[in-house]
């Protein structure tokens, strides 16, 4: 089941984080996040255990795709496409014509993911990451 996060979250997406990606959100960056009106956090959750997240901003007709997060033993049962279809969606409703991303130049499943939603690759930047590796900068246009 997917729901929409508030507050009362931040301690759970800090420890996934934390736990899976090595420059992830920190408590204060989530924090200030949330007091946003732009901010979105949605959470897949199976048996009520947060299982994974996305989070993205909204522009007038842009988003920003920050997130999307599957713990590793609820992967490969299509918890990820169901969140990304769901942001889809409501960025759709929303009027939002483009979806920006950036990924990890290595996390080939995540830009195969994305490709079978139609982002394209659209620059690449070199170094971007903490540990010197480039990102990719993905667009999805409607």
């Amino acid at each position: 089941m997917i729901k929409r996060l508030d507050k009362s979250f931040v301690a759970s997406l800090v420890e996934l984080n934390e736990k899976y990606f090595s420059d992830g959100w920190t408590e204060s960056m989530l924090l200030s996040a949330f007091n946003r009106a732009d901010f979105y956090a949605y959470g897949f959750f199976e048996n009520q255990l947060l299982t994974g997240f996305i989070t993205y901003t909204v522009g007038e007709d842009f988003a920003d795709l920050e997130d999307v997060l599957v713990v590793p033993e609820y992967r490969k049962k299509g918890q990820a496409k169901q969140l990304l279809e769901f942001m889809i969606n409501d960025l759709s409703n929303k009027g939002v014509k483009k979806i920006l991303l950036e990924v990890r130049n290595s996390n080939v499943p995540a830009i195969n993911l994305y490709e079978t939603f139609g982002f394209k690759v659209l620059s690449k930047r070199k170094k971007y990451y903490i540990d010197g590796e480039d990102a990719l900068v993905m667009i999805k246009e409607n």
